[in-house]
């Protein structure tokens, strides 16, 4: 024991008989192992500063595995953002991002995102723009008028997706829908303007192609719509024909004795749609005749329940619907000269054996007009009246710039053509709108010179020194 003592300790030796001294010649190391003194002053571990303030501290982004994306916290609105990449329809590559208010709630939106994707990419098959776009007017064609649903499947033939050249190419049918880009739809517009196309017809494509693969995107068989990346062809609106009223007095005169004068009567006062007239029933109208109790003359009254349109496709008669716009459903007054005409005209199909027939407006064959025959009827008394060539729908413009120029407000008018809004009205009568708004200017005129002669009458003179007019 006392061996390993001092075998431990070095600073110990063994001297004769057992005894043992201290080797001075070893420096004493017991004051170094000693613990130091406590400080007096701050702690040397602190800093003497002051401590930073917790709102200043930035979140650590959490990392993710390569490609997922990460997750991290905006302290500029204290929210969580997870983003990931995607490939957009032109190929490059895109970030995006979803928001929640804790990281677990951010990162469970992403995960759904994906999940949404993965959900497209499976559905989004190896079928042709072509194929979807007979499929997807099949689908919705119950919702659009007929003639509507005529004149897509006319533009899905001749210009989408021909099954051969018709003249107008390929298209862009033979395209997997997956893989359309807002190049080649750009592309395919391009070549349409080289071949005659007009811009109307381009952008009349580009609207129904936009509808299509907005569904296509509703039914997640692509991500996003290719058309928000295509720039739209500008239309330029042609010069609006009208006839001024020397011209419709013209034309009433030449319809004098026609079998259909009260259509076209009626077509002049209203601005009824074509459609509208043909498709008009005898329960849709309200006629009165009475005699003033003055003068004895027969007096006349009455309005239109506007109801019913008579659509055509391919020279057939549709069933009735309804007008074009939920305004077109209107209640439309009605001139004197306008009830009589309608007057004469019922007795005339009461001689004709149609007394009964529903239509106010049947053909000779108890059917209801057809577009052609009207069409041929109106230009052979444009014609006999030696006036300037119109077309049927622009007597409807001929009406809204009539009342315009009489100083009927602009609601008016848009109620009587049943257009939806009165900034489709404005639209397309702002021309005749300044007219009238220079008309309206010289009135106040001519209101500002009676008040000057009227000033010069009591000598009380033109205060602003101009000349009084005689």
């Amino acid at each position: 024991m006392a061996q390993t003592a001092c075998h431990n300790n070095p600073r110990r030796q063994f001297m004769p008989h057992g005894e043992f001294m201290f080797d001075t010649s070893i420096p004493d190391t017991s004051a170094a192992l000693s613990l130091p003194p406590l400080p007096t002053g701050p702690v040397a571990s602190e800093s003497t500063s002051k401590p930073a303030s917790p709102k200043t501290k930035r979140r650590k982004k959490p990392r993710c595995a390569s490609g997922l994306g990460s997750v991290y916290f905006r302290e500029s609105d204290n929210r969580w953002c997870a983003t990931w990449k995607t490939s957009g329809t032109d190929g490059k590559a895109k970030t995006r991002v979803v928001y929640g208010a804790t990281q677990r709630e951010a990162i469970e939106k992403r995960e759904a995102a994906r999940k949404e994707a993965e959900t497209v990419a499976e559905n989004a098959t190896k079928e042709t723009v072509g194929d979807f776009l007979r499929r997807w007017l099949d689908i919705v064609k119950t919702k659009l008028q007929p003639t509507t649903v005529a004149a897509y499947s006319e533009q899905i033939r001749l210009y989408m997706a021909p099954e051969k050249d018709v003249g107008m190419g390929l298209g862009i049918g033979q395209i997997p829908l997956s893989k359309l880009s807002p190049f080649d739809i750009e592309t395919w517009l391009a070549s349409l303007e080289k071949r005659g196309v007009s811009a109307a017809r381009r952008r009349g494509l580009c609207v129904q192609l936009k509808s299509a693969l907005g569904r296509a995107v509703a039914w997640r068989q692509l991500k996003e719509n290719p058309m928000a990346g295509v720039e739209y062809p500008t239309v330029k609106r042609e010069q609006m024909k009208v006839w001024d009223s020397d011209e419709v007095a013209a034309f009433l005169l030449a319809c004098d004795g026609e079998r259909l004068e009260a259509l076209f009567v009626l077509a002049i006062e209203t601005g009824m749609r074509q459609g509208e007239l043909l498709g008009l029933q005898w329960d849709d109208v309200e006629l009165k005749e009475d005699t003033d109790p003055t003068t004895g003359a027969p007096r006349y009254s009455g309005q239109i329940h506007v109801r019913h349109n008579l659509q055509e496709v391919n020279g057939n008669h549709q069933p009735l619907s309804g007008p074009k716009t939920q305004a077109g459903n209107r209640i439309v007054t009605l001139f004197p000269e306008t009830v009589h005409a309608l007057i004469q005209h019922k007795e005339r199909m009461r001689k004709e054996g149609k007394g009964a027939h529903p239509y106010v407006f049947p053909s000779t064959t108890g059917r209801p007009v057809f577009k052609r025959a009207l069409r041929d009827a109106f230009n052979r008394i444009i014609k006999t009246a030696g006036l300037k060539q119109i077309r049927f729908h622009d007597m409807r413009h001929t009406n809204a710039t009539m009342m315009i120029s009489d100083g009927v407000d602009v609601k008016t008018v848009s109620s009587r053509l049943g257009h939806s809004t009165t900034s489709i009205t404005l639209d397309i009568y702002t021309k005749f709108m300044r007219k009238a708004d220079e008309r309206a200017a010289g009135v106040m005129a001519s209101i500002m010179a009676k008040k000057k002669i009227l000033a010069a009458g009591s000598g009380m003179g033109d205060r602003s020194g101009a000349s009084v007019p005689n």
